[in-house]
């Protein structure tokens, strides 16, 4: 079960009993994220500029993981969305 809780309009959080709900929270905060850049832009918002979006965000999350000589639990973690 998902319970959305919207706070101030601003902060949202996402509460899912599920072992992924720390990487689905996390999208939630990157498409959040998303959609202030590409308002910014003045695009037109569209869910497949968020599906682009995703692989940039990832990748940029993977170097940081090389960085910290954690690749392993970033595949760990992330798996399920790079397939």
């Amino acid at each position: 079960m998902v319970f959305f809780i919207l706070l101030n309009s601003l902060i949202i959080k996402m509460l899912l009993r599920t072992k992924h709900w720390q990487v689905l929270n996390h999208c939630l905060l990157i498409a959040k994220y998303c959609i202030i850049c590409t308002s910014l832009r003045g695009d037109v918002l569209d869910f497949k500029n968020f599906l682009l979006f995703i692989p940039g965000k990832l990748e940029t999350l993977k170097e940081i993981a090389t960085a910290k000589k954690a690749l392993p639990k970033f595949y760990r973690t992330w798996a399920f969305l790079l397939l």
